[in-house]
């Protein structure tokens, strides 16, 4: 599992943006979870691994402390946020989309809650997680963006551009659904008038959904009606 992370070792070679965190189960720090981060240029990466045969859950709010100087070029320890360290936007308009190189899963999670609660993880006994390919994301005038973490709940996926589909045209698609489901019924059985006309109904709300996503403006009755035609 570590060979396809053996490709993005320039990430973790240097030390100056290396952070290493307190990953918080309730309010007690699990000592039994690693997890740091590390980058070069525009790139970043976020390691957590479970060095305990159990299953632990908590939060990667801050950092530990370390090394860093005031005003006055006086040393000091500092602790950074997973915000900080990882140069986020905490405006409620950006998210962050994220793969777990161990399980090939994306994520997503709001800027606004990463940089105010941190990054919220599950780990089983000696789970690891390689968070990459961090991409920044601007949500569209619909908040298409928003309800699709909404509705992920931190829950990660196969793909999340496929997932904002489902967001995005999800009332075409279950139209096409029943529409489909419906002409499948009648196709196989001998039906009366009601169903027809169930049909119709079905179909003529499938294009009138069909028009409103593609600014069209069909007759969707006279295409419902065709059926009878074919």
């Amino acid at each position: 599992q570590i060979f396809p992370l053996m490709r993005r070792r320039h990430l973790f070679s240097g030390s100056e943006n290396f952070v290493f965190y307190d990953f918080f189960s309730g309010e007690q720090v699990d000592e039994n979870v690693f997890a740091y981060s590390n980058g070069a240029g525009g790139e970043r990466g976020l390691i957590l691994y479970h060095n305990l045969y159990a299953v632990t859950s908590g939060w990667i709010r801050t950092s530990t402390a370390i090394a860093g100087k005031n005003d006055k070029g006086e040393a000091i320890l500092v602790q950074k946020t997973v915000g900080e360290a990882l140069g986020l936007n905490p405006d409620g308009r950006y998210y962050y989309a994220f793969r777990d190189y161990a399980s090939g899963l994306e994520y997503l999670r709001s800027g606004r809650e990463l940089c105010g609660k941190g990054l919220y993880a599950e780990l089983g006994g000696y789970e690891y997680k390689a968070f990459l390919d961090f991409r920044e994301i601007r949500d569209d005038d619909f908040g298409s963006w928003g309800k699709l973490c909404s509705n992920l709940s931190g829950r990660g996926v196969a793909s999340l551009d496929e997932e904002l589909k489902q967001v995005r045209h999800g009332a075409v698609i279950e139209g096409f659904r029943l529409a489909v489901g419906a002409t499948a019924a009648v196709l196989a059985a001998a039906v009366g008038e009601e169903a027809l006309e169930g049909l119709s109904d079905l179909l003529e709300d499938f294009y009138e959904e069909l028009n409103r996503h593609t600014g069209c403006s069909g007759d969707c009755r006279s295409l419902a009606d065709r059926k009878s035609t074919v």
